[in-house]
């Protein structure tokens, strides 16, 4: 596991720069120790473009693994139906686990002042306590994905990217490429509004 997170740590830094062109979506049997994004990173983003359907259609999040079967095949749980701002994902006891998953719901349209266009420190918890890391689309196709590990979420696709919330507005809000578990809380207790200049530059590391 820590081999594992450390070289998804080095990928994530690079994949935030630039991405690469991925492999087929075909469940792979590879090796743990092998694991790279050219196995993850095509299957998380196809169980998250269906799982943002989900999420459009029911006003919810959903979420699931990315884990090795009994057989060594690298695939996804279906996705699980969550609450408004919150998902437990599930996955057999006897997979190996690799990655969480999940959405964060749609648009709400009695509330176009809220955005769930940042991962929350609760997310990055949850993958640091299940020693996993993870994959995050917004209702506006942002793709994130959380060194678990380094307890570190870093902007891997821009808007749009993923499939999108119909009621979904564009937004001039520049994000910061990663933040911290520690940048997030300070920005959820700072009551922080998501396009201000600086507000991504307040940390308490």
């Amino acid at each position: 596991m820590k081999y594992r997170r450390r070289l998804y740590w080095f990928v994530a830094v690079i994949y935030a720069a630039l991405w690469c062109t991925h492999s087929s979506l075909a469940q792979k049997n590879v090796s743990q120790a092998a694991l790279t994004f050219d196995e993850i990173d095509p299957i998380a983003i196809a169980v998250l473009n269906q799982a943002q359907q989900l999420s459009f259609k029911n006003g919810v999040e959903y979420c699931g693994f990315i884990a090795l079967d009994t057989m060594g095949a690298l695939r996804a749980t279906a996705p699980a139906r969550g609450l408004i701002d919150q998902c437990s994902p599930d996955a057999p006891d006897d997979w190996t686990l690799i990655a969480s998953y999940h959405t964060h719901g749609s648009v709400d349209l009695t509330d176009l002042e809220s955005s769930f266009e940042l991962p929350s420190s609760d997310d990055i918890e949850s993958d640091h306590l299940d020693e996993v890391d993870g994959y995050i689309a917004t209702p506006g196709g942002r793709l994130w994905f959380v060194d678990g590990h380094q307890q570190i979420a870093y902007l891997i696709q821009p808007a749009g990217f993923m499939m999108t919330d119909p009621n979904y507005q564009s937004d001039d809000c520049t994000l910061h490429q990663s933040y911290t578990i520690n940048e997030l809380r300070y920005l959820e207790t700072d009551g922080f509004i998501e396009c201000d200049d600086d507000h991504s530059t307040k940390s308490l590391d």
